[in-house]
Formats: structure tokens, C-alpha cells, sequence
């Protein structure tokens, strides 16, 4: 089987605990009751040895839904990474609430090179713009009235999905990797309860190119670009337009 192109962004999952309890996200959900866990440093190692074997150049982003800052780990983490991959662009995104300016200071000098706030409240845009003043790599995201919020997948209720989107392609499992906090495979950002993919498909059991490059995800890559989503589970549920993020 050929190479797929490799992935322009990867977001790992370090913990999969947050502070906040969002109605649009799993972490607002009753049904979401999985125990505290954080991902293992053999893990974290493996994923950054990958990277520099493939002389990865593209976004690495040390969070997915997650709070990074709730890691005690992470500019360790992102130390490391910088250290083997100063070719690479670390991210994080977080919702601020345990952000400050020592905090920020510690994550840049790390060698984190962008932060962004997801701005839920106006607390959250006040510290925001605070620190946007003394730090050019922090940006925000306007959160506390969005246009449109990501259904999931179709996980999170009353969010409806959006029947013109049935036949429309999606490019994130062609572009973006998602590893969650056991260093299971999903297919996307939007893959909730990390369901999509085979049990098996782990950092565990297979590399980064191999988990990239397998069976189940290239079937999904194909049907979404022949077919689109309707005859795809989590994908034909989904409110996300491609067409937003990757024009044609």
C-alpha cells in the first residue's frame, strides 16, 4: 500500500481531564464518566522520536479536547519536543482559566510557539487581551457567542446535523492526526469518544506512519472523497463544513 501524504497537523491528547463543563463538549455530558488518566512518557516519547525520524515540519499540538494546562508535564513536554523538532510549530489551545503570565512566560521559553484562548466568558477576554499585550504568540478564539459549534459527530444532543453536508467530503483524516490520551488513533477531532477506529489501532501496537497508513482510516478517506459522508459512521452525523476550512 502506498504512503498516504503525511499529516500537516498532529493534536495529542497528554490528559483527557477539564475544568470546565461545556454543554457543547463531552466534558458536559452525564454520560461522560471515564476516569482521570494521563498519557504514559513511553508514549510521549515514541510520538516525538516518530516525528523526528520524519522530520516532521508541520503543526504539533499537545492538546485535543482536553485542558492542556492541567498536565503539571506540559512545558516539559513541550521542551522536548522543541529540543528534537525546532523545525516544527507547537501549539496549544486552552481556555485560559489557569493561565498567567508566568505561565505563558515558562510555556515560551519551553519553546512553545503559539497559545491560543478560547474565550468563553468575559473574564476569560479581559486575561486574554491582558496578555496578548505582553505576548505576540497569544491569540483568541471567540467563544461566548459562536455562529456555529461543532455537533461532534452528532454526539452532543440537540445539535442537529446539516443534511446539504451529506455529500460533501471532509479532508481532516487526510490532513490532521488525532491521538487520544492512551495513544488510540481517531479519526478526527471530532471523533468524541474516540469510537471510529478499531481497538487495536495504537501507539501501542503500531508506529505514527503505520497507524496513518492503515486499512480503516484509508477507507474512510476514500468513501469521504468519492461518496461523502452519508454512508459513514460519526461522518454522516456531522455538522462540520469543509468547505470553511478547505475551499475548493
Amino acid at each position: 500500500m502506498p504512503s498516504f501524504p503525511i499529516f500537516e497537523f498532529i493534536e495529542i491528547e497528554t490528559t483527557n481531564t477539564c475544568n470546565r463543563k461545556c454543554t457543547f463538549c463531552k466534558f458536559g455530558l452525564e454520560i461522560e464518566k471515564t476516569p482521570a488518566k494521563r498519557m504514559s512518557w513511553q508514549i510521549i516519547d515514541k510520538i516525538i522520536e516518530e516525528l523526528y525520524n520524519l522530520k516532521y515540519n508541520g503543526v504539533l499540538a499537545w492538546y485535543s479536547l482536553n485542558e492542556p494546562l492541567l498536565d503539571k508535564r506540559i512545558t516539559q513536554i513541550i521542551q522536548k519536543s522543541k529540543y528534537k523538532l525546532p523545525q516544527a510549530t507547537l501549539a496549544l489551545v486552552t481556555n485560559g482559566d489557569l493561565l498567567d503570565e508566568t505561565i505563558a512566560n515558562n510555556l515560551f521559553n519551553s519553546g512553545l510557539d503559539i497559545l491560543r484562548i478560547s474565550v468563553y466568558d468575559d473574564d476569560a477576554f479581559e486575561k486574554a487581551q491582558n496578555l496578548i499585550k505582553i505576548f505576540p504568540q497569544i491569540d483568541y478564539f471567540e467563544m461566548r457567542n459562536p455562529q456555529r459549534i461543532s455537533n461532534r459527530g452528532g454526539a452532543i444532543p440537540n445539535m442537529v446535523r446539516d443534511q446539504k453536508l451529506l455529500n460533501q467530503n471532509c479532508l481532516h483524516p487526510s490532513k490532521n492526526m488525532v491521538i487520544d490520551v492512551t495513544g488510540k488513533l481517531k479519526l478526527c477531532c471530532d471523533d468524541l469518544f474516540s469510537s471510529v477506529m478499531p481497538s487495536n489501532y495504537s501507539l501501542t501496537n503500531y508506529s505514527l506512519t503505520e497507524l496513518w497508513n492503515s486499512e480503516f482510516i484509508n477507507t474512510y478517506r476514500d468513501e469521504l472523497k468519492k461518496n461523502g459522508r452519508a454512508n459513514l459512521d460519526l461522518c454522516k452525523n456531522c455538522n462540520f463544513d469543509s468547505s470553511i476550512r478547505w475551499p475548493e
